[in-house]
């Protein structure tokens, strides 16, 4: 688990010192396929009759694919100490409240008073990057990656059930590079 924080903050990092370059990591989700494929060959894939598990892969893939373009505009904007916090505090507090309306999972007294806090602390970042345009815009795109997390996570919790999970990622990888492409060659 921390080994994966660890190459997770690293991501985040590298895409801030590229200055959100979205064309690197269309390379890296490019490059991220086609090391994957030739391991999911071998791997279970769901029958065809189950096509929830397909919807669930391109549902995943579509977000992704608005996962990866806002993360890249709000490291263009905004500084990882604003832009990392919010997206991954609002894709922790929105995952934990969409668990509880659509899954039906239960949020303890205590977990509510964190994402109450994590929401506080959200709108208190907000008011003070208010006044700075390209910091505001960072800010506002940290908002809409939280938000696309909270999707993904909640896709993806109801996927792990009926898709293997190498089979998903190689899914996620190649259909967000696929939707990415038209963008990614209009620039």
């Amino acid at each position: 688990i921390i080994f994966s924080a660890f190459l997770h903050a690293l991501w985040n990092f590298t895409t801030k010192q590229l200055s959100g370059n979205l064309a690197v990591v269309y390379i890296s989700l490019c490059v991220a396929s086609i090391v994957c494929f030739p391991v999911v060959l071998f791997m279970p894939w769901p029958a065809l009759h189950l096509s929830s598990a397909y919807l669930f892969i391109l549902a995943t893939g579509l977000i992704h694919a608005f996962y990866f373009f806002g993360i890249s505009k709000a490291y263009e904007y905004g500084d990882i100490s604003t832009v990392y916090p919010i997206a991954r505090g609002l894709g922790v507090a929105g995952t934990a409240l969409l668990a509880y309306f659509l899954l039906r999972e239960n949020i303890s007294f205590f977990g509510s008073l964190g994402i109450l806090s994590i929401w506080l602390g959200i709108i208190l970042i907000g008011f003070k990057l208010s006044g700075q345009t390209k910091h505001y815009k960072g800010f506002l795109m940290a908002l809409f990656v939280g938000f696309t997390i909270t999707a993904y996570s909640i896709i993806d919790k109801r996927a792990m059930g009926e898709v293997h999970p190498v089979v998903y990622i190689f899914g996620l990888f190649f259909l967000a590079a696929v939707f990415l492409t038209l963008y990614v060659m209009s620039k």
